[in-house]
């Protein structure tokens, strides 16, 4: 959204002869109107707009345009973040210091399949899906056999009746074991209960 860095970008990439930017936006809803409009290959994106985040617009441009390649160029670079752009379908995730001829290079590399990321961001996704995996893991072990199976019910899309028909158990009884599993695997829902259970299936 600062003009002056998306004139600077703007230039660096108009001077490399395989690359034409072909419009501007100047935060998230121009981009997505921007993007529908004139169908680009590539989007360059930056993570923190006026009117919402990179990954929100991310992840609507990839529903819109499934062909569309997204770059996050950005300062901000927590995990967590990164790991939600590469989630919500982002090609890369650069940081704005990267060298003018480093920039160009990393588009051209999606424009050709790649994915646009230093080796030491790719290391710290990596340990951010291993240690959830672990962590995971751990949580699961701290399940009852009983409470395995509810878990096991649950991710086939039992409700909590057939739950208790199925274990022949109280309803109420088949509810208080949800609420036990939910804070051992500290999940929100029972949709993350799930997720997480199936992670560890893959």
């Amino acid at each position: 959204d600062h003009r002056l860095f998306r004139r600077v970008v703007r230039e660096v990439l108009e001077e490399h002869p395989q690359l034409m930017v072909v419009g501007e936006a100047i935060n998230g809803s121009n981009a997505l109107a921007l993007a529908r409009e004139l169908q680009p290959d590539i989007v360059v994106l930056d993570m923190q707009l006026p009117d919402m985040n990179g990954i929100a617009v991310t992840r609507q441009l990839v529903e819109a345009l499934p062909g569309v390649r997204v770059v996050i160029l950005t300062l901000a670079s927590t995990d967590r973040l990164i790991v939600e752009a590469v989630r919500a379908g982002a090609f890369g995730y650069l940081s704005k210091d990267i060298q003018p001829e480093a920039l160009a290079r990393a588009i051209l590399g999606v424009a050709d399949g790649e994915v646009a990321m230093s080796r030491r961001t790719a290391a710290r996704v990596m340990h951010y899906f291993r240690q959830t995996q672990t962590d995971a893991v751990t949580q699961t072990t701290r399940l009852t056999d009983r409470e395995a199976e509810v878990l096991r019910l649950l991710a086939q899309g039992a409700t909590d009746r057939q739950i208790a028909d199925r274990l022949i158990i109280a309803e109420s009884t088949a509810k208080k074991h949800v609420q036990h599993i939910l804070r051992k695997l500290r999940a929100r829902n029972r949709a993350e209960a799930v997720a997480k259970y199936k992670q560890l299936e893959q």
